[in-house]
């Protein structure tokens, strides 16, 4: 008996709570049906546009000047005077005196020249009486034959003329020597560097003194080969803005290319521009010798590109674009260079279509968003975004 009650108890218990489910199945009611939103984020976009672009190919360099020299002293000789302004960073004019040699040697050199000279003409004078006489008693005593050189003095005189030139020669070395015992500027400069001073002895040869050429100097600019190729055609005269940041200031300067050195640099890889300044004068009191300045090139304008801000890319080839029906797609595209502010784009986009300029968060590709604004429509409209 007790073994079939532990049978039957249980199988009542299983069915009682079979019954009681069924029946709750039975009376359930339905759950409310409740509307799922779906988000839609919200972008900013840019419409972008062929455009020619000029570009600007961004460099730095030092100031140097034109020209710069180190004089020395063309004759032997003790400096016995130099010029009030023979110190570091005076302005000479060109020609001006700088130092004088003791000139004494020369001078008597130059007097023993000429005296030489006077002496020579004599010699030629009376070689020429000489000769013509020789000529007359030949015509005397044997008119009908030809005289030989020997008898008629010929190179006699030819000798005499020779000395005549030589010591004319030797007179005007006297003078050049004596006028080289004053040391002149060369050109309109300053000094750099003074290597004597009154009362030494200088040698033919020895170093007097540094100078460089004023109002006209030359930046060499390191392009690289990539920004190379977007150099005018014949890039002498291409502008150039130089920029200076001077005692929180920024100044600015003017300038065209010279020239273009003829060889890369090895290390670098870069090809040099070197570009004047435009005369700014000796008075500028800030362009000088030795200033860094940053310098922007006038390249070639390249045509049919399309702008495109640089915040709209997700990577150095990739955009989303927004299509006619609001969806968005990735898009690679072809960058053939950029500046500050914008890259320029040679294929992948098309004339019209907007790209995305803000930041989007976990972007899908045919992902629904909404346009909040048009930035190249309002940057033309001169309204702020």
């Amino acid at each position: 008996m007790k073994t079939l009650l532990r049978i039957i108890i249980p199988l009542v218990i299983l069915a009682a709570a079979l019954g009681g489910f069924s029946a709750m199945l039975a009376n359930r009611s339905e759950p409310p049906k409740v509307e799922v939103h779906k988000h839609t984020q919200s972008v900013r976009v840019s419409t972008v546009k062929k455009d020619k672009v000029p570009v600007m190919i961004a460099s730095q360099g030092l100031v140097e000047s034109e020209r710069s020299s180190v004089l020395a002293a063309e004759v032997g000789g003790r400096v016995i005077k130099v010029s009030d302004k023979f110190k570091a960073g005076e302005l000479f004019d060109d020609g001006e005196i700088m130092i004088e040699l003791d000139a004494a040697d020369y001078e008597a050199a130059l007097t023993q020249a000429e005296a030489a000279a006077a002496d020579a003409r004599l010699s030629e004078a009376n070689e020429k009486a000489r000769a013509e006489q020789a000529i007359r008693d030949w015509q005397k005593l044997a008119a009908n034959e030809k005289p030989t050189d020997l008898a008629t003095r010929k190179p006699h005189l030819e000798s005499a003329t020779a000395r005549v030139k030589a010591a004319d020669a030797a007179v005007v070395k006297a003078r050049r020597d004596l006028e080289r015992t004053k040391v002149k500027a060369p050109y309109k400069g300053r000094l750099r560097a003074k290597f004597t001073e009154l009362g030494s002895f200088l040698a033919p040869g020895a170093r007097v003194a540094e100078v460089y050429s004023v109002g006209s100097y030359e930046v060499r600019l390191p392009v690289s080969l990539d920004d190379f190729a977007f150099l005018p055609d014949g890039m002498a005269g291409a502008e150039v803005t130089y920029y200076a940041n001077v005692g929180g200031a920024m100044k600015s300067w003017a300038g065209k290319v010279k020239r273009v050195e003829g060889e890369v640099d090895r290390s670098s890889r870069s090809a040099y521009v070197v570009a004047e300044v435009h005369d700014t004068g000796p008075d500028d009191p800030v362009m000088k010798p030795g200033l860094f300045l940053k310098a922007s090139v006038k390249g070639r304008t390249i045509e049919n590109v399309i702008p495109v801000p640089r915040k709209a890319f997700l990577d150095e080839s990739r955009v989303l674009v927004v299509t006619p029906d609001d969806a968005v797609t990735f898009r690679t595209v072809k960058v053939l260079r950029g500046d500050a502010t914008r890259q320029f784009v040679a294929d992948g986009l098309k004339d019209g279509e907007r790209v995305v300029v803000s930041a989007l968060g976990a972007p899908v590709e045919g992902m629904k968003v909404e346009v909040l604004a048009d930035e190249a429509n309002i940057a033309r409209e001169g309204g702020a975004p």
